[in-house]
């Protein structure tokens, strides 16, 4: 179902560029476990709409990825 759920936001973003759409889009790919790609919108909808939640959100997301490469390098 979130697989889904990201195509059709990750559709609404490319079409329309809604900034809801891409941050959910960006919140599905976090969920689906690629947090490259969460990041990624992520900064593309901070750059074309830079208001607090949206930042807010994207420091979040970049504070996940630190904690995910910290616990990489931890277990290697």
């Amino acid at each position: 179902m979130y697989d889904r759920a990201l195509e059709l936001y990750l559709e609404a973003w490319d079409s329309s560029r809604n900034p809801a759409a891409g941050f959910n889009g960006a919140i599905m790919y976090e969920v689906t476990g690629d947090i490259d790609a969460a990041v990624s919108l992520m900064k593309e909808v901070v750059d074309r709409y830079p208001e607090k939640k949206i930042i807010r959100e994207y420091n979040r997301l970049l504070g996940v990825r630190e904690e995910q490469e910290r616990l990489a390098e931890q277990l290697a």
